[in-house]
This record gives C-alpha cells, sequence and structure tokens, in this order.
C-alpha cells in the first residue's frame, strides 16, 4: 500500500511541477542552442531531471525513519552535488573534466560510512576480498563509468525514461525480497517521477528533456543501488542466489544497456581513430533510428531487448542454478556481436 502511495506521489509531483519548470525555463530563456548532433532542432526545455531531486527531498522526511545510520544524509548531500553538476552543464556547458570530479566527490561522500565500497566481489570472476588502495579506485571507476554511460543514453525520446523505469523495478524487485524498505521506497518515488516526466516527453505538442540534470541523477541512483545490493548483508534471503557473486552478475544484467553502447561506441572510436571521448550519433539508440524512424519503436526495441535479456537469463538460472556462471556471459558476448551486426549493417545501408 505504501509503495503504491509513494509511487502515486512521485507521479503526481512530476506532472505538476513540469509545467511550472517549463514556464521558468521559458521566462528566462533557459535554453541551449541546438547543435548538428541533436535530432530536435527547436527549442525544447531541459532541466526536467529536476522533479526526481525535489520527489526524493520532499520525501526525505518520512524516509528518514526507514535509513540504516546516516544514510540519507550521505545520499541527499551527494545528489546535490550531481544535480549542480547536471543543471551547470543543461545551462553553460561544462568541461568533462570538472563534471568527472564532481561526481568523484559525490561518489566519494556515499563511500564515507564504508559499507557500499567494494571490498569483497563474493568470487566474482575469481576476485574475492581487495584491500583499499584497489577497492576505492575501483567503486569509483565504476561509479563514474555507470554515470555518465547512462547519461549518454539519453539521445532520443523516452529511452532514458523507460530504461530507468526497467532497471529500477528490477532492482526494486530484489531490494524487496531483502525487505530493504527504504531501498523499495526510494525506488518506488523515482519510478513515479519517471513515469510522469514520460507523459511529458512522449508528448508531440508538450515535449521536455530531462537534460544532463536528470540522466546524471538517474545514473547516479543506479550505482548507488548496484552498490546496495552487491553489499547487502541478507543476500542470502533470496534463495534465487546460489552464489553472493550472482549479484553482481545480475547488476550487469540490469544495467547492461548502457555497457554495451559505451563499449561498443568506444571500439567503434578507436577502429575509426577517433578520440574515444569525441561527441558523434553513433550510439546504439541512433542506428536503430536510421532503421526505423521513429524515437518511440527505438527506445522500445532497446526496452525490449533488455527486459527479454533479464527474463531469459532468469529463467534459465532458476532451473539451472549452478550455470549463470558462463550462461549470462555468453548472452553478453552475444548482445556485443549483435551490436557489431547493427553497426556494420547500418554502415552498408548508408
Amino acid at each position: 500500500m505504501i509503495i503504491a502511495i509513494l509511487f502515486i506521489y512521485g507521479t503526481l509531483l512530476s506532472l505538476s511541477t513540469i509545467p511550472v519548470l517549463v514556464k521558468i525555463v521559458e521566462k528566462f530563456d533557459i535554453y541551449n542552442p541546438p547543435t548538428s548532433r541533436d535530432l530536435h532542432k527547436e527549442k525544447i526545455p531541459k532541466l526536467m531531471g529536476l522533479v526526481f531531486y525535489f520527489g526524493i527531498i520532499l520525501a526525505s522526511v518520512y524516509l528518514f525513519k526507514f535509513q540504516k545510520g546516516d544514510q540519507m544524509l550521505y545520499l541527499i548531500t551527494a545528489l546535490s552535488i550531481i544535480l549542480y553538476v547536471g543543471v551547470r552543464d543543461d545551462i553553460y556547458n561544462m568541461s568533462p573534466w570538472g563534471k568527472i570530479m564532481l561526481q568523484g566527490v559525490a561518489i566519494m561522500i556515499i563511500l564515507i560510512p564504508r559499507d557500499l565500497v567494494l571490498i569483497d566481489l563474493h568470487g566474482f570472476l575469481g576476485i574475492n576480498e581487495l584491500n583499499d588502495f584497489v577497492a576505492y579506485p575501483l567503486t569509483l571507476f565504476i561509479g563514474i563509468f555507470m554515470i555518465n554511460s547512462f547519461n549518454l543514453i539519453d539521445g532520443i525520446d523516452g529511452l532514458a525514461g523507460m530504461m530507468s523505469i526497467f532497471m529500477l523495478t528490477c532492482f526494486g524487485l530484489f531490494f524487496y525480497l531483502l525487505n530493504d524498505l527504504f531501498l523499495v521506497y526510494l525506488i518506488a518515488i523515482l519510478i513515479g517521477t519517471t513515469a510522469g516526466y514520460l507523459r511529458f516527453n512522449l508528448s508531440e505538442n508538450r515535449k521536455v528533456f530531462m537534460g544532463d540534470t536528470g540522466s546524471l541523477i538517474l545514473g547516479f541512483f543506479m550505482f548507488f543501488f548496484l552498490l546496495q545490493l552487491i553489499n547487502h548483508n541478507y543476500l542470502n534471503n533470496i534463495d534465487f542466489f546460489v552464489q553472493k557473486d550472482m549479484s553482481i552478475w545480475f547488476g550487469i544484467l540490469i544495467f547492461l544497456h548502457p555497457v554495451l553502447d559505451s563499449g561498443s561506441i568506444f571500439i567503434s572510436r578507436l577502429k575509426k581513430g577517433k578520440n574515444p571521448f569525441s561527441p558523434d550519433n553513433g550510439h546504439i539508440h541512433h542506428l536503430l533510428l536510421n532503421r526505423f524512424e521513429s524515437h518511440r519503436k527505438a527506445s522500445l526495441i532497446v526496452l525490449g531487448y533488455s527486459l527479454s535479456g533479464v527474463v531469459i537469463n532468469v529463467g534459465v538460472v532458476y532451473f539451472f542454478p549452478l550455470s549463470y556462471n558462463y550462461v549470462i556471459p555468453v548472452y553478453i558476448f552475444i548482445s556485443f556481436i549483435c551490436i557489431y551486426v547493427l553497426r556494420k549493417s547500418n554502415r552498408e545501408v548508408n
């Protein structure tokens, strides 16, 4: 019941707040001029990702009583830094290194209690406990990668919103099985605010973008939830997890599309002799858009592939529990092959 109420609260907050934010953006003309890479050439309000931050802040009074220790304090402080980075980048185009440095500060804040540092990988790829000199840089690297790779998939209408609802739902189901109410309630609010945002993002006449403000906040939350899952004290309570390193494999599976997108485009740029960080229209969603000429179709294809990947792997591992060590890696490898074929066929068409 409470989960439903928090979802409705998040949805209504988005539906009521976004029109107000749009008026503010229009009044003060807070727009970046369209670039050659932008798919929309008209002025469309960004900064709508502010609703994700507002949703958590306004509900924090209620969420405080479910937290462990001072989780909420560290989380809000880190989110405020991510919010600053996103808003500044949406308005002034912040430098990449400046963004990375501040993201690193935000990540280190949530690592202060040490309970989220990747000290123990539970035998993932044969790795167990790590010392601090490895654990902290590794956690920091994964965080910066996840935040920015999620930001990179926000290139067509609906994709970042749909994928965030998918990922949040997957994490939410795991935390529900772990009876972690604090995380479940956080996720319910985020799903609600994202659903409300999609109402406008997919609109023809009232279109808005979450901007870097939203995609960086959502990417940060995905990283936060992944750390919570891997480091959870009661993973053994999920009968499905025959080994603790399954939490890492399924975390990768949930976040697979941003991993595939960032990894494949970096490799593609290097093969062409280009800077791997140089912007272009070679992301997976751009390739699909070239073929289907519809933002919704391209977004739904990515969503469908991601959802089917989780369902297929969960189904196989459910019946053959110890198969996860090779079933999930094989699926990831096949996914890379599919993207390679998509890129090659796209070059032949063009």
